[in-house]
């Protein structure tokens, strides 16, 4: 798991998922969480957030299915901004 950035209320803090193990290695190997399992992605936002859920979500995906869309919204708070890149 990521630290939480308490001495830095205003900070942001990136998490991701990836189907692809090697992407998620080299973004873990730069510091960030990664994972290919969505529910540990929402597992690790609400631990971050105390439940609250995320503030903003990205999605940069292209993918047949709305499950980026689902992983997105799960890990959003109520009235979070997300932005879609890509073909979901």
């Amino acid at each position: 798991p990521v630290d939480r950035p308490e001495k830095f209320p205003a900070s942001c803090v990136a998490l991701g998922t990836d189907p692809d193990p090697g992407r998620v290695a080299l973004a873990r190997e730069a510091g960030f969480f990664a994972t290919t399992e969505a529910t540990d992605l929402e597992s690790e936002a609400a631990r971050l957030t105390d439940g609250r859920g995320a503030n903003g979500v990205l999605v940069c995906a292209a993918a047949k299915t709305a499950a980026p869309l689902a992983t997105a919204t799960a890990v959003a708070r109520e009235r979070a901004t997300v932005v879609i890149v890509g073909d979901v």
